[in-house]
C-alpha cells in the first residue's frame, strides 16, 4: 500500500533561462522529455516489457497506460504543473509510475529521501521543500515499524493501491 498526502505549492528555483538556451544551442539538452520518450516507446513497441521489479512487470504500453491514470488521479487532487511531490519509496515500478505521471503534468518530482529517515524528520519535509504530496509506502523508513507516520504529517492521508490509483483518507483530528 502506497500513501500520498496532499498539502502546499512553489516550484524549482535555480532555473536560469540564459543557460538552458546555450545548453540546448550546443545539443547537450534536448527537447524530449521523460513522458514523450514513454510515448514514444509505448506507440513504436506498446508489448515490449519496459519495467520489471521483483513483483511485476509491464510493457511500455501498460506502462503508458498506467502513468495516465496515476496523473489523471493527480489532477483530481488539486495537483498542477508547477507543484512538487515528494517520494519516499523503494526501488519499485510505482515509483516510476509517479514519476513519470508527474512528468507528464509538469510536476517536480523530489526523490531522494532515503529509507535510513525516521518518520519525525520526514514529517516536516515535504513543508520545508514546499511539496504538495508525499507519496510512500508501509513499512519504508528507520522507525516505520514502530511509529503511526500518520500523526507527523499535517493534512489528510491519500492512498495509492497497487494499480496506482489515489484516494483521499480523512483522518480524525489530533485533539
Amino acid at each position: 500500500m502506497l500513501h500520498c498526502e496532499i498539502g502546499m505549492k512553489p516550484y524549482l528555483t535555480l532555473h536560469h533561462a540564459a543557460s538552458a538556451q546555450r545548453y540546448y544551442s550546443e545539443r547537450m539538452w534536448c527537447e524530449d522529455t521523460f513522458y514523450s520518450l514513454l510515448t514514444s516507446h509505448a506507440t513504436e513497441r506498446p508489448d515490449v516489457v519496459a519495467l520489471q521489479d521483483a513483483r511485476q512487470a509491464l510493457t511500455w504500453g501498460e506502462l503508458k497506460r498506467w502513468t495516465g491514470g496515476v496523473a489523471a488521479d493527480l489532477r483530481e487532487y488539486g495537483l498542477v504543473r508547477g507543484d512538487r511531490v515528494m517520494m519516499w519509496l523503494s526501488n519499485r515500478i510505482e515509483a516510476v509510475v509517479m514519476f513519470l505521471a508527474c512528468a507528464r503534468e509538469g510536476i517536480a518530482c523530489n526523490l531522494s529521501v532515503h529509507k535510513t529517515y525516521a518518520c519525525a524528520g520526514v514529517g516536516d519535509r515535504p513543508n520545508t521543500l514546499s511539496a504538495r504530496a508525499l507519496l510512500t509506502e508501509d513499512g519504508w523508513g528507520i522507525d516505520r515499524a514502530t511509529i503511526d507516520y500518520g500523526w507527523f504529517l499535517s493534512g489528510d492521508l491519500g492512498v495509492m493501491d497497487a494499480k496506482g490509483n489515489l484516494r483521499i483518507e480523512r483522518r480524525a483530528s489530533r485533539t
